[in-house]
C-alpha cells in the first residue's frame, strides 16, 4: 500500500497538479461519471424502444391469429349453410391473413431475439459501470489520501521535522509502477470507449 501511495505521490502530486484548462482530477472523474450515466440512459431508452416494438409485434400477431380463427369459423358456418361463394371468399381472405401472420411471426422472432440481446447488453453495461465506478471511487480515495499525506509532509518539512519522524521511503519497484499505471490506463480506456459510443 505504501509503495502504491509513494508512486502516486511521485506521478501525481495533487495539490500542484492541474490541467491547463483548470480542471482538477475530481472534476474530470465527475464529468466522466456524468457522461457514462448519460450514455447508459440513452442505451436504456433504446432498450425500452426495442421491447416496446417487440410487444407491439406480439399484439399484431395475436390480432392476426384472432382474425384467422374468426374467418375460419365464419367460413365453416357458411359451408354448413350451403353458401359456398361466401365460404370461398372467407377462405381466401383467411389465406391472406395467414401469409401476413407468418411474416409477422418471423419479424416477432427477430424482435424477441433483439430484445433479449439488448437486455443482456444493458445488464453487462450496468455491471461494467458499477465496477468502473467502484474502481474510480477507490482511486479517488487513494488520490485524496496521497494529497493529504503530501500536504502533511509539506507542513512537517516546513517545520523541519519530517526526516525525524518519517524515515526515507523505499524506492518503488518497476512491477508496482507497471501495475498502477496499467490500472489507470484500463480505467481511462474504458471511460473513453463508453464516451465514444
Amino acid at each position: 500500500m505504501q509503495r502504491h501511495l509513494a508512486l502516486l505521490r511521485e506521478l501525481f502530486p495533487l495539490p500542484k497538479r492541474q490541467r491547463i484548462d483548470g480542471e482538477t482530477a475530481d472534476q474530470i472523474l465527475e464529468r466522466a461519471k456524468q457522461q457514462l450515466n448519460a450514455l447508459h440512459s440513452q442505451h436504456r431508452e433504446q432498450a425500452v424502444l426495442a421491447i416496446t416494438a417487440k410487444n407491439n409485434l406480439q399484439n399484431q400477431v395475436d390480432d392476426l391469429g384472432k382474425k384467422i380463427r374468426n374467418l375460419q369459423e365464419k367460413a365453416e358456418r357458411a359451408v354448413g349453410k350451403g353458401e359456398l361463394l361466401l365460404a370461398d371468399k372467407l377462405f381466401q381472405e383467411k389465406q391472406g391473413y395467414e401469409e401476413s401472420l407468418r411474416s409477422a411471426e418471423e419479424t416477432l422472432q427477430h424482435a424477441v431475439e433483439t430484445a433479449e440481446q439488448v437486455k443482456v447488453t444493458i445488464k453487462r453495461e450496468e455491471e461494467w459501470i458499477y465496477q468502473t465506478m467502484t474502481a474510480t471511487m477507490a482511486f479517488q480515495t487513494k488520490w485524496k489520501d496521497c494529497a493529504i499525506q503530501q500536504e502533511m509532509q509539506q507542513q512537517l518539512e516546513r517545520m523541519g521535522v519530517w526526516h525525524l519522524i518519517h524515515p526515507q521511503e523505499p524506492p518503488i519497484d518497476r512491477k508496482t509502477a507497471r501495475e498502477l499505471v496499467g490500472f489507470l490506463l484500463l480505467v481511462i480506456v474504458g471511460l473513453f470507449i463508453f464516451a465514444l459510443r
